[in-house]
């Protein structure tokens, strides 16, 4: 297992390398100009959608696409910036980070989750009590 110093060297390493630097954004036709878009005090407030509270699936991609959703090929590996209309940042597409040993330290820390889980499912049941 990873140490301590061995998380926070691999993390810093990255910290240093992660960028969207030669990154290709992903432009769309939505906009957030405020004249666009319902706000209240500059924030989005989105209508509630009574039939998705009912409606509570997974949907497939195919019924997404037939909605209008546009389906963006991700290797989850590069960061690529999704873009409003108006060439604004309004999300990112975080890639994984960059360090050689990243994969180990991304099973030691899934291992030590893993541990913290079990340690709290145990600390929630009751106690036994002696009769």
């Amino acid at each position: 297992m990873a140490s301590d110093a061995d998380v926070a060297v691999s993390l810093a390493a990255d910290a240093a390398t992660a960028s969207l630097v030669g990154a290709v954004p992903i432009a769309t036709d939505y906009s957030l100009a405020m004249n666009d878009v319902p706000v209240a005090k500059t924030a989005y407030v989105a209508k509630r959608d009574i039939a998705a509270d009912v409606d509570k699936r997974i949907y497939t991609k195919e019924e997404l696409l037939a909605q209008g959703f546009e389906y963006v090929a991700w290797s989850g590996l590069d960061s690529s910036a999704i873009l409003d209309e108006n060439g604004r940042v309004i999300a990112v597409l975080v890639g994984q980070p960059r360090p050689e040993n990243w994969g180990s330290i991304n099973k030691d820390m899934k291992a030590i989750r893993c541990e913290i889980d079990l340690a709290s499912e145990e600390s929630l049941k009751p106690a036994a009590r002696a009769l």
